[in-house]
């Protein structure tokens, strides 16, 4: 009975990464495509449609699989999420974009393990081992690292805008793992971007461009990814991911997020991709095994 528990929760972990890597590759496109976006659409129309989109797509979802409301002592946590995955990250990052490439945008994400699992313990509860902070932490740097080596050239407004973004991603992640468990996956993200749709909806009249005769396709493009996959899907693999296998184990897997960007934006936006990326991505992927070892 003990060993058929014990397999079960191995079962259930490694269901919890595989949701978590699917989650982060989705995710690994959003830098680029906002990117594109903010080339040619306003920041504040770029965070205002794609949670607008997403918000539709969530009611209708809730609606059709007839969920119960969250109770009163949730909506407070669900403000949290929507606060920093719905509004904050996706405004703060659009802002950034304006002035920086995707390439040096995409370092920041390597902070955000940290960040999710610094409020996952003061939120959620959770005592991952000191050693997972050799890892956390190791691994972080070498994203840091990297840029630096590159020799990027930065905004000073766009850092502090980027690094903000991070901060209350770090948040709104851990907070919406906490409620995954107890309203599941994507309910949580489609409850965030219902209590967001009467205000992002408004604003997308406000900001809406005079012409979109000269909005290009990639643009529209960049605008849908973010809304359809960055907004939504990706989350509900994220959520369910970090509620299966623990918010700073399985978060570290956002380490690879930046390498899976810079990929991206090399495709896309046709950034040149080092033979130093390939080095620091094995020394990165070591890091997010060692902190799923000893994570707890």
């Amino acid at each position: 009975m003990q060993e058929l528990t014990i397999n079960r929760i191995k079962e259930k972990t490694t269901q919890g990464w595989i949701n978590g890597f699917i989650g982060v590759l989705l995710f690994s496109g959003t830098l680029p495509a906002t990117r594109v976006a903010v080339l040619e659409f306003d920041p504040v129309l770029v965070t205002a449609a794609r949670a607008s989109i997403a918000g539709f797509l969530a009611v209708f979802a809730l609606l059709f699989f007839k969920q119960r409301r969250p109770d009163k002592n949730q909506i407070i946590p669900l403000t949290i999420v929507a606060l920093g995955g719905v509004v904050g990250f996706p405004l703060l990052s659009s802002l950034a974009l304006q002035h920086v490439t995707s390439a040096h945008s995409i370092v920041f994400v390597g902070i955000l393990p940290v960040a999710t699992a610094i409020f996952a313990i003061f939120r959620g509860g959770e005592r991952p081992r000191p050693i997972f902070w050799l890892f956390s932490t190791l691994g972080s740097l070498l994203v840091v690292g990297y840029a630096v080596a590159q020799g990027i050239t930065a905004s000073p407004l766009s850092d502090i805008l980027m690094f903000a973004a991070v901060i209350v991603c770090g948040l709104s992640y851990a907070e919406g793992a906490k409620l995954t468990k107890v309203l599941g996956g994507w309910q949580v993200i489609s409850w965030a971007l219902a209590l967001s749709l009467p205000v992002m909806l408004p604003l997308c009249f406000i900001y809406e461009p005079s012409s979109i005769e000269n909005i290009s396709t990639e643009a529209w493009i960049g605008l849908g990814y973010v809304s359809l996959f960055s907004m939504f899907i990706a989350f509900i693999f994220w959520y369910n991911g970090l509620a299966q296998g623990g918010t700073a184990s399985v978060g570290q897997i956002q380490l690879l997020q930046p390498f899976f960007g810079l990929a991206l934006a090399s495709w896309l936006l046709h950034e040149k991709v080092s033979i130093g990326m390939i080095v620091v991505t094995v020394g990165v992927i070591l890091c997010v095994f060692g902190t799923k070892k000893f994570a707890k």
